[in-house]
């Protein structure tokens, strides 16, 4: 059965006085078998966390994400960013870190951690397994190309590993071989 996503993926930062700040993120779309359309396919993720710089090179982030009639409705977004010069990026999160360093201008090298706990996907109406649940985690490296003012490439090489499938319906899951991949992606930016 084919697991897809077909999603929009919004984010919204707005900084104020004294280093506070927010960000806003959703990601509405179709999470499911692409069996048939129902409304069970349509999920509307979000995040909301807020945001505190103490000093120019340290900020702190502590939010929530919330998944709408998932098995796992709730996520803790938390972590620390370390900008200590115009190259170097620090991000140490749960769910995810990453390192980047510029190395000209226009380019990038990439390199991070991911735990992905709460991706799930609606099966066809007639399945009895209701939902499929996706638990993975993923180290990844790569390359960024900004190409204008407004967009990016972006390659990812990626080793994924203690990958599980698991049904709603049932109570036995499937382990899935670690394994290598790649993703290859534009980044608009607004």
């Amino acid at each position: 059965f084919p697991m897809s996503i077909i999603a929009l993926d919004f984010q919204y930062d707005q900084r104020f006085d004294y280093g506070w700040g927010m960000q806003f993120e959703f990601k509405p779309g179709v999470y499911s078998s692409l069996d048939q359309f129902s409304f069970d396919d349509w999920a509307f993720p979000f995040t909301l966390s807020g945001l505190r710089a103490i000093n120019q090179e340290l900020s702190v982030l502590l939010g929530l994400s919330i998944y709408p009639n998932f098995d796992r409705v709730v996520d803790p977004k938390v972590g620390l960013r370390w900008i200590p010069n115009d190259a170097l990026k620090i991000d140490l999160f749960y769910p995810e870190s990453r390192v980047e360093v510029a190395l000209m201008e226009g380019v990038e090298l990439h390199a991070g951690a991911r735990f992905l706990t709460w991706l799930e996907y609606q099966m066809d109406e007639d399945d009895e397994r209701d939902r499929v649940q996706l638990d993975e985690n993923r180290l990844h490296a790569g390359l960024g190309l900004q190409t204008s003012e407004y967009g990016k490439w972006v390659l990812d090489l990626a080793y994924y590993f203690d990958r599980e499938i698991d049904f709603e319906e049932t109570e036995a899951g499937v382990e899935i071989d670690d394994s290598f991949g790649f993703n290859l992606s534009y980044v608009a930016l607004f």
